[in-house]
């Protein structure tokens, strides 16, 4: 599950515009300004399942998590959380990937076709890949913009989910493959991770491999 909020910048990131990760023993947080005095962040840790509404967490609530023990979390994280403001906690899915994204003249995008977790930042991302995709094919087969037939639009949509479906299942197998690596416990398991992220920081073939996993939806063929 993932618990966040909105907070003053630290003194630790007093001046600095960042994105920062802080790795702990089962949990990791992402933190980045939003303005030049705020910093919204989010806490990834594993819990037991309950029923969820998305709304703000109640006044108590927020003060326990504020008092915790992620408090005394350094690196600016502690500072983060014990200021927290409009706390929300959820939990985290994703799903297999379906065979099909469309029936007649209907059509899934967005998390509607390929709910992820969050752990590449590629939510909102891929519904606009999506969009431009669906956009794209319609101006293809539809140039005059009629009516479009049935058939017309089995066409376009059968060619976009050919163009969406891999790489989409791809970003959501890699989204949570990120957040079982980043959330692990125990002494062993959490120096095994930090070897694994020092070492990616510094491997020029795995970092090929990621901006490539995240480049599109541009490519010449697809234009």
């Amino acid at each position: 599950l993932q618990f966040g909020g909105l907070s003053p910048t630290p003194p630790a990131l007093q001046g600095k515009l960042l994105l920062v990760n802080n790795y702990g023993n089962g949990r990791h947080m992402v933190t980045y300004a939003v303005t030049d005095d705020k910093y919204s962040w989010a806490i990834t840790t594993r819990e037991a399942e309950i029923k969820e509404d998305w709304k703000t967490q109640s006044a108590e609530k927020q003060e326990e998590i504020r008092g915790g023990p992620l408090s005394a979390w350094g690196f600016g994280a502690g500072d983060l959380v014990k200021t927290g403001q409009n706390i929300v906690k959820y939990g985290l899915y994703d799903r297999p990937e379906l065979k099909l994204w469309f029936n007649g003249r209907i059509v899934l995008l967005g998390d509607a076709a390929h709910p992820t977790s969050p752990h590449l930042g590629q939510g909102a991302n891929q519904a606009f890949e999506d969009i431009y995709h669906i956009m794209r094919l319609l101006k293809k087969y539809n140039p005059s913009a009629d009516q479009p037939s049935t058939e017309l639009l089995s066409q376009v949509f059968g060619d976009y989910q050919d163009v969406r479906l891999s790489r989409t299942s791809e970003l959501v197998r890699g989204a949570r493959r990120q957040g079982e690596l980043r959330v692990v416990e125990g002494i062993d398991a959490c120096k095994a991770r930090d070897e694994v992220i020092r070492g990616g920081s510094n491997d020029l073939a795995a970092k090929k491999t990621y901006f490539e996993l995240l480049s599109g939806p541009f490519k010449e063929s697809e234009m």
